[in-house]
């Protein structure tokens, strides 16, 4: 009779033994061997990406084994099918989105329990390949995602969990603020000429909108709107506004010039999540509504001189 524990494990998690020579695969397999060991049994190991019982512990085995309840192998199985979307996720090719830099260090135990814990009765395809790039992230820079992270992320819909997908790919940074533009969210005003018209239009042509996607993701922490992104040169007469693709300048061109808009500001946990979905391998940056906000802003603020170049990391 075939260990009950074992049969679940191959069953679900069935691309350890796909991709051998992966570091981060095989550092993710040996996690998951070490969760697995210390909730249900000691006495099994993954061994040529298929997990098995040690051999010297078979006969024993047989008399003791642990026989799981429905809800344990519910649960084992949402975790396992997870981290089969975190393989995915790590079994590409591209160095870029594939970075080894943290591959010798172990994830900490208290934040796989925790993760264990939220995803086990997970049954969204989107909410599970959410958590699957989230787990691929801390695979390859352990502390990437922070506990306080875990909690939000464990409470969001599968809708909320869209809309951030879908808005991360207009993230921009400036110094240490990431943010969204809010141009496209605004109704276009009279008052004002009506300055954000094609923004307002490309963000209505994604289907995406203010009261259906940035408020719920303000309400659950992932994004604030407290705070201005607001300069008067005082200290420089540049700043500084990137994506990973464009780098835009912004330079006081008059003593006394200044800029102030509202956008989407990410918070700490926000950030975490960003920086997740940014290493996944869909992901793509959107240019198209950064240079519209760009000039729609460089129309109110004559006094300022816009400048654009190719973003790179140096």
């Amino acid at each position: 009779m075939e260990n009950q524990l074992v049969t679940v494990v191959n069953n679900t998690f069935p691309i350890a033994r796909k991709v051998k020579a992966n570091p981060p695969i095989v550092k993710l397999t040996r996690e998951i061997e070490e969760v697995i060991r210390k909730l249900y049994d000691p006495k099994i190991k993954f061994r040529n990406g298929t997990m098995e019982v040690i051999e010297e512990d078979i006969e024993q085995n047989k008399q003791n084994e642990i026989l799981l309840t429905n809800y344990e192998i519910v649960k084992l199985k949402g975790f396992l099918t997870v981290a089969e979307y975190a393989c995915n996720e790590l079994n590409d090719s591209n160095p870029s989105t594939n970075s080894y830099d943290g591959i010798d260090e172990d994830l900490d135990f208290d934040w796989l329990m925790r993760f264990f814990d939220s995803v086990g009765l997970i049954n969204n395809q989107d909410l599970q390949k959410l958590w699957g790039k989230i787990l691929a992230g801390e695979v390859r820079s352990p502390g990437l995602c922070s506990l306080r992270t875990l909690d939000i992320i464990r409470n969001l819909s599968r809708d909320e969990a869209k809309s951030f997908d879908k808005l991360s790919k207009y993230v921009m940074q400036s110094g240490n603020i990431f943010f969204i533009f809010d141009n496209g969210f605004s109704s276009p005003n009279i008052d004002e000429d009506e300055y954000n018209v094609k923004s307002f239009n490309l963000i209505k042509s994604q289907k995406l909108s203010f009261v259906l996607d940035i408020v719920p993701l303000i309400e659950s922490g992932l994004f604030t709107i407290d705070q201005y992104f607001a300069s008067n040169f005082s200290e420089s007469n540049s700043i500084e506004i990137h994506n990973d693709k464009l780098l835009y300048t912004l330079e006081a061109q008059e003593k006394g010039s200044t800029i102030k808009f509202e956008p989407y500001i990410l918070t700490k946990s926000g950030i975490e999540l960003f920086r997740v979905i940014h290493k996944s391998k869909s992901f793509i940056t959107d240019t198209e509504y950064a240079n519209c906000c760009i000039e729609e802003l460089q129309k109110k603020y004559t006094d300022i001189k816009f400048s654009i170049m190719p973003f790179t990391d140096n």
